[in-house]
């Protein structure tokens, strides 16, 4: 208990992938929007809040880093994660990082970066 509820951006080109990630997170407590066009998220990004954006590996780099351009000028201070295919694969373009695929550490990992980000949640 005592986790922090995370508005969750998942963007990603394999619905299958998307479904299930979406459910992991919010099995774990968050709440997520998944969307798989890139000038929808740009679009919702700007009239919602979110705390983290999540990128699927299914979203062409080229399309990654688009996104992630975009948002970071609406909010320089957001998390923007990759979600890894393979653990080993590096990060790519601007997001922040890379996050495992498999769900007990993606949970974990989420956790952290958005604590990471957002210091103020920790002194609630």
């Amino acid at each position: 208990g005592g986790g922090q509820i995370v508005l969750i951006l998942a963007i990603g080109q394999d619905p299958m992938v998307l479904s299930s990630r979406c459910s992991i997170l919010r099995y774990a407590g968050h709440v997520v929007t998944p969307l798989s066009s890139i000038a929808e998220a740009i679009e919702l990004f700007r009239k919602a809040d979110f705390d983290l954006v999540l990128l699927c590996h299914s979203v062409p780099v080229e399309d990654r880093d688009i996104l992630t351009s975009a948002i970071r000028a609406l909010d320089p201070n957001i998390p923007i994660y990759t979600v890894a295919a393979l653990s080993r694969e590096t990060p790519a373009g601007f997001a922040d990082g890379l996050l495992s695929c498999s769900p007990r550490n993606l949970i974990g990992e989420i956790g952290q970066a958005v604590r990471k980000a957002t210091p103020r949640l920790n002194s609630v």
